[in-house]
């Protein structure tokens, strides 16, 4: 009597493994923001490495209850789309194209005169490759920080959005550059913070 059953124990005992697990993985995203912002000099290949070795030591048998499967399933998806993320960013740095945790959408020079704010999508502040890959990465930016704490528009939308809200600024403030960051709000939810400045 009063013993516990090996059906809970078990559920302690995993548990622990993917609090262990969820822990590694926010250890491992730290440090690759570190990384990416220049605090660290060495990508965590190795950290990241165990942390791989340890989510694979979890098997389909460990996760005996609906809660730890989806438990499980959300700390694997968040790492999937870290880990494109990070792919994604270290091959932008060997290119030399990543800008740090800065997206800036310079206005062309053309020596015209500033077009109303209801633009067509032919002049759209996003029209170029470069500036919409900006958009892209910032998306996925996103994605990979709210994991499943926080709902984002369909990607499409998002971009849609975005582009109008550029296109309306630059249209209203052709002297100014626009800066993009990514900031969490006192609430924790994840947004995109835009920022006007003056340009050199």
């Amino acid at each position: 009597m009063g013993g516990r059953s090996p059906k809970a124990g078990a559920s302690i005992d995993i548990d622990a493994k993917l609090t262990e697990v969820d822990r590694g993985l926010q250890k491992v995203q730290s440090l690759y923001e570190q990384y990416f912002a220049g605090v660290q000099k060495r990508e965590p290949s190795k950290e990241h490495q165990e942390f791989k070795t340890s989510l694979a030591r979890i098997t389909p048998v460990d996760l005996k209850t609906t809660a730890a499967k989806f438990r499980f399933q959300s700390i694997q998806s968040r790492y999937l789309q870290l880990s494109t993320l990070w792919t994604k960013i270290q091959r932008q740095i060997e290119e030399g194209t990543y800008k740090r945790d800065l997206f800036l959408l310079e206005k062309k020079t053309t020596g015209e005169q500033p077009r109303p704010a209801n633009l067509s999508a032919t002049n759209s502040a996003t029209e170029t490759p470069k500036a919409k890959k900006h958009l892209e990465t910032l998306y996925e930016k996103m994605s990979a920080l709210v994991g499943s704490t926080q709902k984002l528009p369909e990607k499409q939308t998002f971009l849609a959005n975005m582009d109008k809200q550029l296109t309306d600024l630059k249209a209203k403030n052709p002297d100014k550059k626009i800066e993009l960051k990514i900031q969490k709000s006192a609430t924790g939810k994840v947004e995109v913070k835009i920022q006007l400045q003056q340009k050199k």
